[in-house]
């Protein structure tokens, strides 16, 4: 058993040590929201993956017979500034 490069000896160290410091009543409680805690950190932590592949994934090609997009930067199809016209008095 080698979790998080801990062997079981440093392992039961550590539960001895929080045995003489929590107590039973609670070290259970407190083993009881580390576990809860762990529970919702996985749960809300699960759908990265999926998230990353989909932001990576390149886009579906278009449909057949669809026009293809003009591929043009928007500094190419935007137009120059123009300044306002002045307004006449008759």
């Amino acid at each position: 058993m080698d979790f998080l490069n801990i062997g079981p000896m440093e392992l039961l160290f550590i539960l001895l040590v929080a045995l003489l410091l929590l107590g039973p009543e609670k070290l259970v409680s407190t083993a009881r929201r580390v576990g809860k805690a762990v529970t919702r950190f996985r749960k809300a932590t699960e759908d990265i993956p999926t998230l990353l592949e989909e932001i990576d994934a390149p886009p579906p090609p278009p449909p057949p017979g669809a026009h293809p997009r003009s591929v043009r930067s928007t500094q190419e199809t935007a137009s120059p500034p123009t300044a306002p016209e002045p307004s006449r008095k008759e």
